[in-house]
């Protein structure tokens, strides 16, 4: 088992607060956006080897492929996105 800060955990949930806390017209893309922190949120679920967690999350991996498909780089989070993302 390799050691990890704590840093990388406070990060995490982080990461799961901001997503919890999306609501509509949030931007979709974009530095600090719901697509970055999505990524963030599987970047660090492999650097902390959180397995389980990465396999129970396929809705949202699904969800991440469905926003990377918007064109628009100023797209805002639809009324229908935000209750899917909030069902997660």
């Amino acid at each position: 088992m390799k050691s990890v800060s704590i840093g990388s955990y406070f990060y995490f949930g982080t990461c799961v607060r901001y997503l919890q806390d999306v609501q509509i017209g949030h931007k979709i893309k974009g530095r600090g956006f719901v697509l970055e922190n999505i990524g963030s949120f599987f970047g660090t679920l492999d650097e902390l080897s959180l397995k389980v967690t990465r396999r129970a999350s396929f809705e949202l991996q699904s969800f991440k492929e469905e926003l990377e498909k918007v064109k628009d780089e100023n797209a805002l989070v639809s009324p229908e996105q935000a209750s899917k993302l909030s069902a997660l």
